[in-house]
């Protein structure tokens, strides 16, 4: 399934969109004349890519925390009602040794879990009232190949499957709405990229 509605249309949020990947997309549906909203937690990042690009709405928010996820939704719903598609971007993957890993603050895996689990599962949930009241929508989660071969220097990536695994939850139940109701889940498995920071 793709994206075939209008996107000149369209009201975009990207997590994670202050540079790397997010930036890019922004860049691009910026193009197509979308309305583009990027978060990330890092103000430098998000000063930097309205610097580049002008037309880009920004909102510093931080994807691993459940209060500043409920922030963000009801700021885009007051700021943005007509926003219908929402892009997942926001991720963390840390090269660990599960043995040596038992004695770190447990609240470092927990952050990671968050972001890559918890976050974009959380999101949807929120803004599924408000999807189904636009002419069509869009969810669209970014993931890694990852999910369906997890590497042994990286453990906590089984949350990648997890997650897949929701979006397969959401895309069966797709096919269950009323006729008139457009509401799409899409999941996109992105290759190796360095990022300059673990969160944007």
């Amino acid at each position: 399934m793709t994206l075939s509605f209008n996107l000149s249309a369209a009201v975009v949020c990207i997590t994670g969109g202050g540079s790397g990947i997010g930036l890019g997309l922004a860049e691009r549906f910026l193009a197509a004349g979308s309305t583009v909203i990027t978060t990330g937690r890092r103000d430098s990042a998000l000063k930097a890519a309205t610097e580049r690009l002008p037309k880009l709405h920004v909102f510093q928010n931080d994807a691993a925390d459940a209060a500043e996820r409920s922030k963000l939704v009801a700021w885009l719903i007051e700021n943005h009602p007509q926003l219908n598609v929402l892009i997942y971007n926001a991720g963390i993957m840390r090269r660990l040794n599960a043995a040596s890993s038992t004695t770190e603050d447990w609240a470092e895996t927990q952050k990671e879990l968050a972001i890559n689990l918890e976050a974009p599962i959380h999101l949807m949930q929120l803004l599924t009232p408000h999807f189904l009241k636009q002419p069509e929508a869009a969810f669209v989660n970014l993931s890694s190949g990852l999910a369906f071969v997890p590497p042994t220097f990286a453990p906590v990536c089984e949350s990648f499957p997890s997650t897949h695994a929701f979006i397969q939850l959401l895309l069966s139940e797709e096919y269950t709405l009323p006729p008139a109701t457009c509401l799409r889940c899409e999941a996109f498995f992105l290759g190796w990229k360095q990022e300059p920071s673990n969160i944007s």
